[in-house]
């Protein structure tokens, strides 16, 4: 399954769309399974704790993981698979009871030879052991009181002060931007790979980040105004309600029809994503300029 889909089930969870979820679910169980490489890449999103994905999301991005062990390589898919199981122990065993059960079930007996001769190699019998004889229960439990003394965890950020952990990979902080010559209030969100880190280069990169922004904004309030007068009239005329697209010629007009309502910064294994989130009349996902880590705009457009 192409990079899109791994990126979409991403931002799918981090918005709780529910819809878009289930539709990159269907996509997997009709056979469009995710590539070996982002098999890892789906243990990390299982593993983020997002504050309000429900429980059976959990188990749909669970059970993608379990349908893209098959197909080509699939000795090298096992293999991701049992080095992510043995990390998930370490980090996250409230989880690791219903990855067991699963393979009970779901595992062909190909797979189960498969896991079992890489726990050896890997000489990780000794952890799963541990888990398996300290339980479900007691490891959840510990993780629990664990996470509960982090609660209040803060970072420090040059110039945007503290951001605030609201998960142990989720940081946030409300701050007012510029834009449109309008002033709005909004929060950062920063999720990170690690949790309760924050790189020193993820932080110097926030900080360069809203430098550009300030050095920047100019440029992007006029792409985003020939953006409108192009493709959000293109729609207007194309669904039917071209009467009512409002004719904006200057970039301050814009507040009118839009407004800033976010910032994402996005730790990726692929690099820092910086997403500028706006609310906007014509779209109801809203609007995001994405920029990466280069500081070169990506996308301009519908926010997913």
């Amino acid at each position: 399954m192409e990079k899109s889909k791994i990126d979409g089930l991403y931002r799918a969870i981090k918005k709780n769309n529910y819809q878009k979820i289930h539709e990159i679910y269907n996509l997997v169980k009709k056979g469009e399974i995710f590539s070996k490489e982002d098999i890892e890449k789906l243990f990390n999103i299982f593993m983020m704790e997002w504050n309000d994905i429900e429980p059976w999301e959990y188990h749909k991005i669970q059970d993608m993981i379990f349908l893209s062990l098959e197909g080509e390589e699939i000795e090298k898919r096992v293999e991701i698979f049992t080095k992510n199981i043995i990390k998930m122990i370490l980090n996250c065993p409230e989880h690791v009871g219903a990855f067991f059960t699963m393979m009970k079930y779901s595992f062909d007996e190909q797979q189960k030879r498969l896991f079992s001769d890489k726990i050896k190699e890997l000489k990780a019998e000794k952890i799963i052991n541990q888990y398996l004889e300290k339980g479900y229960d007691e490891l959840q439990r510990l993780e629990t009181i664990n996470r509960s003394k982090n609660i209040e965890k803060y970072i420090e950020v040059e110039s945007l002060g503290e951001f605030k952990f609201t998960n142990p990979t989720r940081l946030e902080k409300d701050i007012k931007i510029e834009f449109f010559q309008e002033n709005y209030p909004v929060p950062i969100v920063i999720n990170c790979k690690e949790k309760w880190e924050v790189s020193e280069f993820l932080k110097s990169m926030i900080v360069k980040f809203m430098r550009y922004l300030e050095q920047n904004k100019e440029k992007l309030e006029n792409d985003i105004l020939k953006y409108y007068k192009k493709e959000v009239r293109d729609i207007a005329e194309n669904e039917g309600w071209i009467k009512f697209y409002t004719d904006i010629h200057k970039t301050k007009d814009l507040r009118n029809v839009m407004e800033v309502v976010g910032i994402d910064i996005d730790d990726l294994e692929e690099g820092i994503e910086f997403q500028i989130i706006f609310g906007c009349d014509w779209e109801d996902d809203g609007f995001m300029i994405q920029i990466n880590q280069r500081f070169e705009v990506e996308k301009i457009g519908t926010y997913c």
